[in-house]
C-alpha cells in the first residue's frame, strides 16, 4: 500500500513489483473477504482482485458520489460483509462488492476517518466521535465524544485498539469503555500503522510537523491481556429474563465488587431511554425488576454501570 499506488510482494517482501495498469492510486486501506481482496483508493472509490493482487476491478455499482468527487477513506470485513466509509459522512455495505448498500449517512459530517468490523460489531470513527454498530450497521450509536481522530482499528481477542492523532487507546468491552495505551509515545506523533507480532503491540508513527518518520514503537500484548484477566475478576455480569420481555423484566446480576450501581437502557439510535439508579449494592449475587412501561416493541440496549465497569446486553421488547 503507497501514496503511489499498489505494490505486490511474491517473496515474503524482500522486494516489491509496482503495478502499472490496475488504475488504483493512493490506497488508503485493504480488507480480505472470502477469496477476494478489496482497497479503498480515492480515484476509483473500492476495487476488488480476485487473484491475489494481479489484477484489479472497480466496483462502485450502488456508491453515490459527492459533488466534488469522492474519497473512499477505508474498507473493513467480517465473515458475513465488506463495509466502506467515505468522505462525504457515508458508511456503505456489501456482501460480495458486487452492489452496494447505503447503511449510515450523516451530512454534518464530511469526513469519516475508518471504519472497522471486528465480528458484527462495527467501529466508525468521525471528526468530533466514535461510533458503533452491535448488528452489521443496521443501528449505530455514538460511544465515545471528542476528537481523538482514530484512523486505525485494531482487535485481537478480546482486545480492541483504536489508533490516530492523539495515540493509542484500547477497550476490553467491545468499546463501552477505552483507556489509554500511550505510555512512552512522544506527543509529536500520529500513529498512522499499528500490528501485532509475537507477543508485541508494534506501533509506527511519523512526525505531525515536519511529516517525517516518527519511528516505530513496541509494547508487550502482556500488558493488555493482564488487564483483560483484572477485567475478568472484577466486573459485574447479568442476565435479563424473560427476552423478550413486555412490562417488566428480571435483572439478575453479580458483583465482585461493591458499588453504586445505575442502569441505563438505550434504544439502537443511542438515545437514552430509562436510567435507574439501584444505590449502592453489596459484593455478590443479586436481582431487580426493571419497569419496561413506556417502551416500544423493539431492540433496546441495557447497560449496568458500577463504579468504572459497564457490562451492556440486547433485549428486545414485544407487547
Amino acid at each position: 500500500m503507497n501514496m503511489d499506488g499498489l505494490y505486490l510482494s511474491t517473496n515474503n517482501g524482500n522486494s516489491w513489483m509496482r503495478h502499472s495498469d490496475h488504475g488504483v492510486e493512493e490506497v488508503t486501506s485493504f480488507t480480505t473477504h472470502g477469496t477476494f481482496i478489496f482497497a479503498a483508493s480515492s480515484n476509483t472509490v473500492v476495487s476488488r482482485s480476485s487473484d491475489s493482487g494481479n489484477s484489479w476491478f472497480m466496483i462502485d455499482s450502488g456508491l453515490t458520489l459527492n459533488p466534488f468527487g469522492l474519497r473512499t477513506t477505508s474498507v473493513s470485513a467480517n465473515s458475513d460483509f465488506v463495509f466502506c466509509s467515505n468522505d462525504a459522512g457515508q458508511i456503505y455495505r456489501s456482501t460480495n462488492g458486487d452492489r452496494w448498500s447505503l447503511i449510515y449517512q450523516d451530512p454534518s459530517y464530511d469526513h469519516i476517518y475508518t471504519v472497522f468490523a471486528n465480528d458484527t460489531i462495527i467501529f466508525a470513527q468521525f471528526p468530533d466521535s466514535m461510533m458503533r454498530s452491535l448488528d452489521n450497521g443496521d443501528h449505530w450509536e455514538v460511544i465515545k465524544r471528542g476528537s481523538f481522530g482514530a484512523n486505525i482499528f485494531l482487535a485481537n481477542n478480546n482486545i480492541v485498539l483504536a489508533a490516530g492523532y492523539f495515540g493509542i487507546i484500547y477497550s476490553l468491552n467491545n468499546g463501552d469503555t477505552w483507556n489509554s495505551a500511550s505510555d512512552g509515545l512522544p506527543d509529536s506523533v500520529v500513529i498512522d500503522a499499528l500490528i501485532i507480532k509475537d507477543g508485541y503491540l508494534y506501533a509506527g508513527a511519523y512526525e505531525t510537523l515536519s511529516f517525517s518518520p516518527g519511528g516505530l514503537w513496541r509494547r508487550p500484548l502482556s500488558d493488555f491481556t493482564n488487564d483483560v484477566k483484572k477485567s475478568k475478576q472484577l466486573n459485574q455480569s447479568f442476565t435479563l429474563f424473560p427476552n423478550p420481555a413486555s412490562t417488566q423484566a428480571l435483572l439478575n446480576f453479580t458483583l465482585a465488587k461493591s458499588g453504586n450501581v445505575t442502569i441505563g437502557i438505550y434504544d439502537l439510535l443511542g438515545r437514552r431511554m430509562k436510567q435507574i439508579s439501584l444505590g449502592e449494592i453489596s459484593v455478590g449475587e443479586h436481582s431487580e425488576t426493571l419497569d419496561l412501561h413506556g417502551l416500544a416493541d423493539g431492540t433496546y440496549l441495557c447497560k449496568m454501570i458500577t463504579g468504572g465497569d459497564v457490562s451492556s446486553a440486547m433485549f428486545t421488547v414485544v407487547k
